[in-house]
């Protein structure tokens, strides 16, 4: 995830400070655990779904119709922290009021031991009235978190899997 990060943060360095514009969005994020212990004993189980808040930061520079960029994600899941980088970010505008957007990177949950996997998403969202403001739903996935197992853990492969799927509903600003 480091080598993601440093390569999304290179590429922000040739952006031209008047091109860029900065998001940034607040708002509840819906979201439902799956635990893998790795044991052939126990299959994979849920934990409960929760609504947590969610909180997003990126920028961003014009690319043909629409801006691409890199953006950071903060989470919560059953009580720890999911950080999201989005390392390609693009959104591409349907007309003057609808924007569509699709995301990969890399994400990271802080458990006993940090757990790190794939993250992926899409969204829409819908511009308001008012300069640089809009609504957006998005749907979001930590795909396959790897953490090794603690000596409590159930015996059984390595490591233990996280995947975290979410539908977040926020508040957007443009800058």
């Amino acid at each position: 995830m480091k080598k993601i990060a440093f390569v999304a943060l290179a590429g922000l360095m040739t952006f031209e400070a008047s091109a860029t514009t900065v998001m940034t969005e607040v708002g509840a994020s819906f979201s439902r655990e799956k635990v893998d212990l790795g044991t052939p004993t126990m299959e994979p189980f849920n934990r409960s779904s929760e609504v947590t808040p969610h909180l997003m930061a990126g920028v961003y520079r014009p690319a043909g119709n629409g801006l691409f960029g890199v953006a950071l994600d903060w989470d919560r899941s059953n009580g720890r922290n999911l950080l999201g980088l989005r390392a390609l970010d693009y959104h591409y505008p349907l007309g003057d009021s609808f924007e569509v957007h699709g995301f990969l990177g890399g994400a990271r949950l802080s458990d006993t031991r940090p757990a790190y996997g794939y993250y992926y998403g899409a969204g829409v969202s819908y511009k308001l009235p008012y300069q640089g403001w809009s609504i957006g739903l998005d749907f979001r996935k930590a795909d396959k978190l790897a953490r090794d197992k603690e000596p409590s853990d159930p015996a059984g492969r390595q490591d233990v899997y996280f995947d975290i799927q979410s539908a977040t509903l926020s508040i957007q600003k443009r800058f």
